[in-house]
């Protein structure tokens, strides 16, 4: 199979380079069938790589077909063995992540409208029994020409998602607690990372939002120490006394 990209883009000279590690490369490029896009190329050594990205490549397919959450369209998937290479590409979402928006272009009442929209797509996602996997702001987009906060929300960056079977929760809980990390690290205010877990969390019951806390704490430790060992941050994730609170359905 030849890859998507090497019959729909032009040179990729003309491909503007968005990240570059040992094992991804991104890209954002234009296509004149499908507009701006974003190109991802995955390194596939061996068998057992190109295994793995079959395996996510139905995985994906399947997310597409069970899940309304609004999310960057998924345009192709494909992969080229005699490159080694598997490609996943996609079309650019209208707006920004949340990386890109200070904390003034936001009055304080929108920035918690904004954070219960996101607590509410990711219930939605959930409770359609998929996770994302890495939930971090950089993966959260908001247009502010959508009209209003929940219209605007839609997340990117999906090659993680998951349908766990068997006692989801930690990983629904590792999807809060890794969007909860990035908003410690932004310094963003308890009230609104309460309306956040409040919205991620409602409709479920007293017992389920036991085990949702019980979890979030606990990756929010793991996920802290990884920072600091990676990254060389420390998040104080002690001042998280919203997590006691509910909205039961």
């Amino acid at each position: 199979m030849s890859l998507w990209s090497a019959k729909n883009l032009g040179s990729a000279e003309n491909w503007r380079p968005q990240k570059n590690d040992a094992r991804t490369t991104v890209y954002r490029a234009f296509s004149n069938s499908c507009g701006d896009v974003i190109v991802k190329h995955f390194m596939l050594p061996g068998s057992a790589s190109q295994l793995r990205f079959w395996l996510r490549s139905r995985k994906l397919r399947r997310f597409y077909q069970e899940v309304s959450v609004p999310v960057a369209p998924l345009i192709a998937v494909s992969s080229d063995r005699s490159k080694k290479l598997g490609e996943c590409v996609y079309r650019v979402v209208k707006g920004v992540d949340l990386r890109g928006l200070k904390s003034d272009d936001l009055v304080q009442a929108e920035w918690g409208s904004l954070f219960s929209a996101i607590g509410q797509r990711v219930n939605q996602l959930h409770r359609s029994g998929w996770v994302h996997g890495d939930l971090k702001f950089g993966n959260v987009v908001f247009d502010r020409e959508a009209g209003d906060s929940m219209s605007g929300v839609s997340f990117i960056d999906l090659e993680g998602v998951s349908k766990p079977v068997f006692n989801p929760q930690p990983k629904k809980s590792r999807d809060i607690a890794r969007f909860i990390l990035n908003a410690l690290e932004a310094q963003c205010g308890v009230d609104v990372l309460a309306q956040f877990w409040l919205s991620a969390t409602h409709g479920y019951t007293k017992t389920e939002i036991s085990a949702f806390r019980k979890y979030t704490l606990r990756w929010l430790r793991a996920l802290s120490l990884r920072h600091k060992n990676k990254y060389g941050k420390s998040v104080d994730v002690s001042q998280c006394d919203f997590l006691y609170e509910s909205r039961l359905g």
